[in-house]
């Protein structure tokens, strides 16, 4: 969300957009047709990141990107209607670094975030 604070006639604008694409598997804790199941969510990928500063209507970009991984833990199990619900907790780590001279350089990107969700069983 861009944020703005306004100091002695000087206004700061900044913005940042993160996004990453995952190849995520779920190795399971115990058996994976148990009521219950618990899982270690583990996945890599790629991950992007693009900063925009704007101060005083004069505007400065910068993007990089790079590879990223998650590890976390989890647990569902089947509803009476025989769907499943459950949560995760996942670290998700991101090494974005770019090629031009105005890049992102050498940065670290982390996330801990906390899932909950409902679907389908197959």
């Amino acid at each position: 969300m861009p944020k703005t604070d306004t100091s002695t006639n000087i206004e700061v604008n900044q913005s940042t957009i993160f996004a990453n694409f995952l190849l995520l598997t779920h190795i399971y804790l115990n058996g994976p047709k148990e009521e219950t199941r618990f899982y270690v969510p583990v996945g890599i990928g790629f991950g992007s990141a693009s900063y925009t500063v704007k101060v005083n209507g004069e505007s400065a970009d910068a993007s990089g990107s790079g590879g990223c991984y998650v590890i976390g833990i989890g647990a569902n199990w089947r509803t009476k209607t025989g769907n499943i619900t459950g949560g995760e907790l996942r670290y998700t780590s991101s090494g974005i670094d770019g090629n031009e001279p105005d890049s992102i350089r050498d940065q670290n990107i982390s996330i801990l975030s906390v899932n909950f969700y409902y679907g389908f069983d197959f």
